[in-house]
């Protein structure tokens, strides 16, 4: 069932957990361990869907669906809808909406095989956004392309847990390090070719001025668990042995050295210095 924020209360490229995990294996491989041999690779748990003064098309694909239906509910919003899908079996808890380092929305629980649509403006966490933010509470949409730097360089963040597993948004282009994503992945010709780009907020600028069917129903993120690395116990004897050799050879490389105390006949050489 989808839950609504206000008072009623796809994969590609080099980056994420993924990417980080191949990181550690080349730097334990090149110690000589295999610390990280059972690394395992994140799971899809859902989608984050937004629309802006849009239409929905009579026939949506399926991960689409739950967008759309939002979209045929609540009707052409000359502002931005974010709808936060959780395809899992599992609740998504500790939800938290972001724009990084401007302001937050505090969604909480998002249901099981549900999801939860966040309207800027009209969408009510019970924080204090301050008097004219994204998502202050003023019982109107928040027309982003007017009052909001709209720029395709804006960065959101998802995040959320299973349990003690961290659920974050993830770049559908693959270009961005989780949990960060931007509309410039997503921004096209507006729905009706009025415009030739368009974002999911309306930008960059007010570019929404010309069109009447603008942005979506569209993916713009995905989210995924972000997999905790379990080391294998024979792994830590390997990767001790290596930091043990390493320790040795500093400690023979320390000794080769002459000092002055150890040959008192000896003049130690002065580097002078200049400037």
């Amino acid at each position: 069932m989808p839950q609504f924020g206000f008072d009623a209360g796809r994969r590609t490229g080099f980056s994420g957990p993924a990417t980080a995990c191949l990181h550690r294996r080349l730097l334990f491989a090149f110690l000589g361990a295999t610390l990280l041999a059972g690394c395992a690779a994140a799971s899809s748990i859902g989608d984050i869907g937004v629309f802006y003064n849009s239409t929905a098309p009579s026939s949506c694909t399926a991960v689409l669906d739950p967008i759309c239906a939002v979209n045929n509910t609540l009707g052409v919003l000359d502002g931005p809808v974010f709808v936060v899908v959780n395809t899992s079996n599992t609740d998504i808890t500790n939800a938290m909406l972001t724009i990084v380092g401007t302001d937050f929305f505090d969604i909480g629980t998002i249901a099981a095989d549900s999801s939860f649509t966040v309207i800027p403006g009209v969408s009510n966490d019970g924080l204090d956004h301050g008097d004219e933010n994204f998502f202050t509470h003023t019982g109107s949409v928040f027309d982003s392309s007017d009052e909001f730097p709209s720029l395709n360089t804006t960065e959101f963040e998802l995040t959320g847990e299973q349990g003690s597993t961290q659920i974050v948004s993830v770049d559908i282009c693959g270009i961005i390090a989780a949990p960060v994503f931007t509309p410039a992945c997503t921004a096209g010709p507006s729905n009706d070719g009025a415009v030739d780009s368009i974002n999911f907020l309306g930008g960059p600028g007010n570019n929404d001025g010309p069109c009447d069917n603008c942005f979506g129903p569209a993916i713009v993120a995905d989210l995924e668990t972000a997999v905790a690395e379990t080391p294998e116990p024979s792994s830590f004897l390997l990767f001790g042995g290596a930091l043990i050799g390493l320790s040795s050879g500093l400690s023979i490389r320390r000794k080769s050295r002459i000092s002055p105390g150890e040959y008192p006949n000896r003049v130690p050489r002065v580097k002078s210095r200049t400037g």
